[in-house]
């Protein structure tokens, strides 16, 4: 397999024709997709997922990954409130 690989979950930020959205839902092979209009009262899209993916200006919106420093800082501290409460 060449080229990037992105798993599509629920929260994960997207641009599709044109507009910006969030995935919402996934079920099956339909996507819902939540975007917030200009008064901030969400509106909803629901697309398939072929459509979504082989759309030409579908643009995954992602934030940058989390440095193996900060995910360890966060893991230890998981672990410890964990075993506080134990």
């Amino acid at each position: 397999m060449t080229g990037w690989v992105t798993p599509l979950r629920a929260g994960l930020a997207v641009s599709f024709d044109g507009e910006q959205f969030t995935i919402a839902e996934i079920e099956g092979s339909r996507v819902m997709l939540r975007r917030s209009g200009a008064a901030g009262a969400p509106s909803w899209r629901q697309v398939d997922l072929v459509a979504l993916l082989s759309h030409p200006g579908t643009r995954i919106l992602a934030a940058a990954h989390r440095s193996r420093r900060q995910r360890w800082q966060r893991h230890s501290a998981a672990w410890a409130r964990m075993r506080m409460r134990s």
